[in-house]
């Protein structure tokens, strides 16, 4: 297992625990589409500050990197995480985790 999928399994787990464990998953993938955007193949501080600077930019829908992120997950058809705003969420409580 690498670093990515043992962090996030970890994050799903606390998600459980200290949220609505119904919301953990979405939460969980949320992250991993982000990450595969991103093209992040491990946790450190570097893709930490990635992961809150473009979910900062996320929140303009009419930004190009908004645009980018939507094209990019309609093409695996999982666009509903960013339209329903799994993904701000999700990092929301994701950097909790990570702090």
């Amino acid at each position: 297992m690498n670093n990515i999928d043992r962090i996030l399994d970890d994050f799903e787990e606390y998600c459980t625990n200290e949220i609505v464990s119904g919301k953990a998953r979405s939460y969980k993938l949320a992250i991993r589409y982000l990450c595969d955007y991103l093209k992040i193949s491990q946790f450190d501080k570097e893709s930490i500050a990635k992961i809150e600077n473009t979910a900062n930019v996320l929140k303009d829908y009419n930004s190009s990197t908004y645009e980018e992120v939507l094209a990019f997950l309609t093409k695996r058809r999982q666009s509903s995480y960013l339209l329903k705003g799994w993904i701000n969420a999700g990092v929301n409580q994701f950097l909790r985790f990570m702090n």
